[in-house]
């Protein structure tokens, strides 16, 4: 939907957004990498008052953000476009049918999952996964690996790590890749954040298993 040519999008206020928060970023204590960054950041968006729009604008088109510290870049740029475009992604979620979308990446940007949820529901089981970037969470086929589409049953395990409650890993032979999964109701969007289990993402490297996942932070 945010890449829609039939959708307007007004970015600017966003990068304005963008400078405000680094320039509190910059005035309140952080952990050193963090704070310098931050500083850099803000120097060269003072230096180059377009960087903020055009880094944005690369960040919705999933091109090379050509702009220093392009990880904390990444990192805010994403919080701040969701929360800018947080009542445009709800009412489209509320008017989409997701039955009829059921594809292996988001409506709202297009991005590929980072986690998936197995929720009960009145007829039975279903799965939706979740967008990192932001924040979408849509219908998905119970089965199946949604990075290469392998249906096979016999290539699909599951990876539980003692005293994780709801949490587990969904491998795929295939491509060798995995998903981590909140089988639970409640508190999603603490389960769902990714960052909270990063634990699992070192389990699955420890089984060989490689990150397919979209993923706002560097592991």
């Amino acid at each position: 939907m945010l890449l829609s040519s039939d959708v307007e999008l007004d970015i600017v206020p966003a990068g304005k957004t963008l400078e405000a928060l680094l320039e509190r970023l910059t005035a309140i204590p952080l952990p050193r990498r963090v704070a310098a960054e931050s500083g850099v950041l803000l120097t060269q968006l003072h230096r180059d008052p377009t960087m903020s729009y055009l880094g944005l604008v690369s960040l919705l088109n999933e091109e090379p953000v050509a702009v220093p510290c392009s990880g904390l870049f990444r990192y805010l740029g994403w919080a701040i476009l969701a929360h800018h475009f947080q009542r445009l992604l709800n009412s489209f979620a509320k008017w989409r049918d997701d039955e009829k979308w059921l594809r292996s990446y988001c409506p709202g940007c297009g991005s590929p999952p980072c986690m998936a949820h197995l929720t009960d529901t009145d007829s039975g089981r279903r799965r939706f996964l979740s967008c990192t970037f932001c924040g979408t969470r849509w219908c998905y086929r119970r089965s199946g690996c949604p990075f290469c589409q392998n249906n096979d049953d016999c290539q699909l395990t599951v990876l539980a790590a003692e005293g994780e409650h709801g949490l587990r890993i969904d491998t795929c032979q295939v491509c060798g890749g995995y998903l981590k999964t909140y089988a639970g109701n409640g508190n999603e969007t603490f389960f769902l954040a990714d960052w909270t289990s990063f634990h699992l993402d070192f389990f699955a490297h420890e089984h060989g298993l490689k990150r397919v996942a979209a993923s706002l932070y560097r592991l």
